[in-house]
């Protein structure tokens, strides 16, 4: 993985993250343990995932049952694509708190992440379930949405994360993706400029308005998107597939013959029954390496 990308993640993590754990008292919570939690939580804003790992064990070791720390351990390890460790942290989170929502968001990153799309829209109903104000479990839900191809649902997820957090830029995002879905593509453009307005460095905003502008055949803009997302995440296979497709619109027929090979071996597959099939789905034996990498998660670690 290239620096550029690790940084790019990182910047879109700090963007979103949003830690509300200070500023409350816990009389309920070991002083020293959440003073772990808070400076773990303090290193996830700065961009340091690996680094809060280790105040979040030191919380787990003073506190055994303290669910929030390992909902927070959960979402350290998802941002480090540690999904296996992800999802059990956040599910020994859910057992101690059920009604803990972080919990459930940062599981469902976790399972969108390793394509398991039902179990992610599941887990934001419950998050939901508990606190409607979390835009970011809508637009977890949208993701989820429009990979098992329900764009309209997908749309209206993203409009209510939107109302209730008009700068988190990955909601926009996936509206872009879900409007591609559907074959409104000036709107994918739209909400793909926003999104980038929001954060310069998300990789998705620019392969997806590429996409909607090749479907435009916009495609000498489709490839200059292109050639931006790739540099800011080179594991992007739907940027490479997608140049492909404009290149060879363009003439430009060797280029387009080589990215077509690197999207396929970075696992892109043709869509298929209304969503896009990629290496790593369950049944395939592709590495992770071999597979798009999603967006850093997004926790948002509330009250109690």
């Amino acid at each position: 993985m290239s620096k550029l990308t690790t940084m790019s993640r990182s910047i879109t993590l700090a963007a979103a993250l949003s830690i509300t754990i200070s500023g409350a008292s816990r009389a309920a919570e070991p002083n020293a343990a959440f003073e772990a939690v808070k400076k773990g939580g303090q290193l996830l804003l700065q961009n340091h995932a690996k680094e809060a790992v280790p105040q979040f064990d030191q919380a787990i070791k003073l506190q055994p049952n303290y669910a929030r720390a390992y909902a927070l351990r959960g979402g350290a390890f998802c941002a480090l694509h540690n999904y296996k460790q992800a999802i059990e942290d956040c599910t020994k989170a859910i057992s101690l708190d059920p009604k803990l929502a972080l919990a459930y968001v940062n599981r469902s990153w976790a399972f969108n992440d390793t394509r398991q799309y039902t179990k992610a829209v599941e887990d934001c109903d419950k998050a939901l379930s508990l606190d409607s104000s979390l835009a970011i479990a809508y637009s977890n839900r949208a993701h989820a949405y429009n990979k098992l191809g329900k764009y309209e649902k997908a749309v209206e997820d993203c409009n209510t994360a939107i109302k209730l957090n008009p700068k988190l830029h990955l909601a926009y995002t996936n509206r872009a993706h879900a409007h591609c879905g559907l074959g409104n593509y000036d709107k994918a453009v739209e909400d793909c400029n926003k999104a980038i307005d929001l954060d310069g460095t998300h990789a998705k905003a620019y392969a997806t308005r590429a996409h909607a502008y090749s479907k435009l055949n916009k495609h000498k803009e489709a490839v200059a998107d292109c050639d931006k997302a790739l540099k800011l995440n080179p594991h992007l296979a739907a940027a490479y597939h997608t140049r492909a497709q404009s290149n060879e619109k363009l003439g430009k027929h060797e280029a387009a013959e080589a990215d077509k090979k690197q999207a396929f071996k970075l696992g892109f597959r043709e869509k298929t029954a209304g969503t896009t099939k990629e290496a790593g789905e369950k049944g395939s034996s592709a590495t992770k390496e071999a597979r798009e990498k999603a967006t850093s998660p997004i926790k948002e670690a509330g009250g109690k």
